[in-house]
């Protein structure tokens, strides 16, 4: 088990091996205060010449989340062994989720990523990403996201699969009956009132898919369907669906109601 006090003494006694990556620390931190860090075979790797060359992020995420991990060093290692690592193709979260039986894993790790971005209010932000057992546990605690996925697939198109399942699963939590009525009106508009929000977020996503000019940007998409959705759900007519998200009228990503 290395301590943050054995993570500092190694980081200060055999020195760094290259620049760090906050956002990285950040994330092994956020997995070891957890407790989902195990000992997977991975070890902490030391040359013959007293250098560290592989470990430095796992110790400066021990010494930031003052948590202990559990590790194996391997000392005495060739200087030349630094260039043989991490040369391989590092496992994704659809991999994992292949690996446990589940289906549609390319798409059931998009809509999970984007349920921890909403969750956790970094949609806006470019640095945050979740781990793969961030988003492990995400599944475990709504195995509902299977449902959304199969609900919104009509709009991987229009929308795009991940952020539609996402935004199901997130808008059911507040009301799953007018969640389902709302993407069910999304998927086909029939009777849908001029003052609809939903007709409203609907027109704005086919114009859009439709021109070669115009993009919608994913974060922007989240903000719009969280409007209209917030209006549908308070019964409020709509008149203008729009995000201002430059200049002196700019709004902060809307909260779902």
């Amino acid at each position: 088990m290395i301590t943050p006090e054995m993570a500092e003494t190694i980081l200060a006694s055999r020195g760094p091996n290259r620049q760090v990556s906050a956002p990285v620390i950040n994330k092994y931190a956020r997995d070891m205060l957890a407790g989902r860090w195990l000992l997977n075979g991975q070890t902490i790797k030391i040359s013959n010449e007293g250098r560290l060359l592989d470990g430095q992020h796992r110790l400066e995420a021990a010494k930031k989340a003052q948590c202990s991990f559990p590790s194996l060093i391997v000392e005495g290692l060739s200087e030349e062994t630094f260039a043989s690592l991490d040369i391989g193709r590092k496992r994704a979260v659809s991999d994992i989720l292949r690996e446990r039986g589940e289906s549609n894993t390319t798409s059931l790790a998009s809509a999970l990523r984007w349920l921890w971005m909403i969750d956790n209010g970094v949609i806006l932000s470019a640095n945050s990403s979740p781990t793969n057992g961030e988003l492990l546990d995400l599944l475990q605690q709504n195995p509902e996201i299977r449902g959304s996925l199969k609900h919104v697939s009509p709009m991987r198109d229009m929308m795009g699969g991940g952020i539609a399942a996402a935004l199901h699963r997130t808008f059911s939590r507040k009301d799953i009956v007018k969640a389902n009525e709302f993407f069910a009106r999304l998927i086909d508009g029939v009777q849908l009132t001029e003052q609809s929000p939903i007709r409203h977020l609907r027109e704005r996503l086919i114009r859009t898919r439709a021109s070669h000019r115009l993009r919608l940007a994913e974060a922007e998409r989240v903000a719009i369907s969280v409007k209209a959705w917030n209006a549908y759900r308070e019964s409020r007519p709509m008149h203008l669906l729009v995000w201002r998200n430059r200049g002196a009228g700019r709004e902060a990503l809307p909260s779902v109601m």
